[in-house]
This record gives C-alpha cells, structure tokens and sequence, in this order.
C-alpha cells in the first residue's frame, strides 16, 4: 500500500506538519522545542506554517546523537583526504568519537 508520492525527506515533512497540527487540537501538546536530526526540510516546513500561531515559533534543538555522528562521519572523511598529503596516517576510532562527543557536550553546556 502506498500513501504517500515523493521523496522519503517529502514524506517525513508531511508527516511532522500533520503530527504538530494536531497535538494542540487532539491533545493540547506543543511540541516545543523540537529535537531534530538535522534535517531542515522538516523544521522548515513547520517554520512555514506556523501550526501553533505566529506568536509561538517552534525552536529547534540538535540531537547531540547525530551531531556527534556527523561531525564523525566528517574527521573520517578529512582524515581519508589528508592521508598521503601529510603526515596524518591513523583511523580514526570509536575513542576519538567519544573524545570529540565529550568535548562538544562541554562546549555545548557552557
């Protein structure tokens, strides 16, 4: 059964505009601020349509979960770039994504 035409990104857009009209209508939620995975398809959608009036915009908080993921999928991708250009020669492990998420929560929390 398909229910939906378009991109996977489309549907989760759809999807996330449909559950926010009617938290406060069905449940009296706002779902306020939004945890999101880095997609701006998303959020912007609900940007757009202001399902909570123009006075109450929904916020927008990363996961720290996928910032830590990127930001690891990003150092094995530089690190693969610079081998052979420098002396940078090691792989990068589950401890250096550990260092770097502890490092960016106390970033994040200061």
């Amino acid at each position: 059964m398909n229910n939906h035409e378009g991109s996977s990104a489309a549907m989760e857009a759809e999807g996330t505009s449909v559950l926010y009209h009617r938290s406060v209508e069905e449940l009296g939620v706002y779902y306020n601020p939004r945890i999101a995975d880095g997609d701006s398809k998303s959020h912007d959608r609900i940007l757009q349509e202001k399902p909570y009036g123009p006075d109450h915009p929904v916020q927008k908080e990363e996961c720290v979960g996928h910032v830590q993921k990127r930001c690891g999928t990003n150092l094995i991708n530089l690190t693969k770039r610079l081998r052979g250009m420098t002396y940078l020669s090691y792989s990068v492990s589950p401890n250096h994504k550990i260092i770097m998420a502890i490092t960016f929560l106390r970033i994040y929390h200061t």
